[in-house]
């Protein structure tokens, strides 16, 4: 919920600032199982190249406030990975994130808060990242339905949140999203007969609204925004930014110069429908990864693609650690994570996604559940948990 406190200041950047402060109080030897080095690299040399392509970035202010937005993004990530010590802490943020989407649909679908159209945007302000991020929280809600059957929480709190997301994923209207539900769901279809009760109803319904969709029928309220099969809006500005990647395959235009820059890359070869989209509405590439290959050539597309690709890894590699170990709850929950970051990453086709906040804070929980799955024995046992932040203990570490 946007909420700017002083110029150029706003919530979600003092809140990460005090996270940042919090964790400085609190530092203490880290967990035994480290980050996995190809994870660690790829992050620190997307990070690097992002920062190197400023310097033949057409507009310098436009790419020193990209790289500043995700500089806060990366370091709320790398410090969330690093707080994460114990088996409970997964837990917590899984809740949080499905309340956070829950109030986010909530407080749209009450009093219309970021509707366009007709279409559920919510406190997030854009149906299609609404949508991305609800499919996520709907991949957290099964194994925290599972845990909230032993009285750690509601089991009909956790319904109804899962209910109320699920209603304000179709309420968006989303396209985008509607793939990224599908693309999630086929993923959990592979994890085990433990999802099939989650995934096969949704493709179930997702084949079925493509049917009505395909025969002409009109769905009601914002769910008719899938009726419109039109494409034109999105590869125009595909096409703007396949230009610059060929024009540009290894070093890209420059972080943040994709709008500066579109203009150039309308007169070419091809057809291109919408140049009003480049030209007054200055829009965004609308497909993360052809964004990132026009800004930052190939070398910036291949370190974020391995960063996603090898975070996913971790959490996969971690649920099979839990398994082994006999621990089917966190093995669960680490495949809710890796599905609900395969959403996002598939939503990622369809939006310019590189600061959401979600992806960055899902990926960090899955490398997270690597270091808490190899942790030696008996370490994530003597670390505090999350929001243990009384007096006492601020005391005991500054001694």
């Amino acid at each position: 919920m946007p909420a700017p406190i002083l110029p150029a200041v706003t919530l979600v950047k003092a809140l990460a600032l005090l996270l940042v402060a919090i964790w400085l109080l609190q530092l203490e030897r880290s967990l035994g199982a480290r980050t996995p080095p190809a994870l660690s690299l790829s992050l620190a040399a997307f990070a690097i190249w992002t920062t190197l392509s400023v310097g033949w970035a057409a507009e310098k202010g436009a790419a020193l406030a990209d790289v500043g937005r995700l500089a806060i993004l990366i370091g709320t990530a790398i410090v969330g990975i690093a707080v994460m010590r114990r088996r409970d802490d997964v837990v917590t943020v899984a809740m949080a994130f499905i309340a956070g989407a829950a109030v986010a649909a909530g407080m749209g679908l009450l009093t219309g808060i970021g509707s366009e159209g007709g279409r559920l945007a919510g406190t997030v302000g854009d149906a299609n990242e609404l949508a991305v991020a609800l499919v996520a929280a709907l991949a957290l809600v099964p194994p925290i339905l599972v845990r909230s059957r032993r009285g750690s929480v509601p089991y009909v709190i956790v319904a109804l949140a899962g209910a109320l997301v699920l209603i304000g994923l179709v309420m968006t209207g989303s396209r985008g999203g509607a793939f990224s539900l599908v693309g999630a769901a086929m993923v959990a279809l592979m994890m085990g007969r433990r999802w099939w009760r989650w995934a096969v109803p949704i493709l179930g319904i997702s084949a079925a609204v493509a049917l009505l969709i395909v025969s002409g029928v009109r769905l009601p309220g914002g769910a008719s925004h899938l009726n419109d099969s039109a494409t034109v809006d999105r590869t125009t500005l595909w096409t703007i930014a396949l230009r610059m990647a060929e024009a540009h395959p290894l070093t890209g235009v420059g972080v943040g110069s994709f709008v500066a820059d579109s203009s150039v890359y309308l007169v070419r070869p091809g057809l291109v429908t919408r140049s009003d989209l480049v030209l007054a509405e200055h829009q965004l590439a609308s497909n993360t990864y052809l964004e990132i290959a026009a800004d930052r050539g190939v070398i910036g597309l291949l370190t974020f693609a391995a960063f996603l690709v090898l975070a996913g890894a971790s959490a996969t590699r971690a649920a099979r650690r839990f398994a082994r170990a006999g621990e089917d709850d966190m093995a669960f929950l680490a495949q809710a994570f890796v599905i609900g970051l395969v959403g996002i990453a598939v939503g990622a086709f369809f939006l310019s996604l590189e600061v959401n906040k979600q992806l960055w804070l899902v990926a960090a929980v899955c490398v997270g559940l690597y270091r808490i799955a190899f942790a030696p024995p008996g370490d994530s046992g003597k670390q505090p948990p999350l929001g243990d932040f009384s007096a006492g203990r601020l005391v005991e570490v500054g001694q």
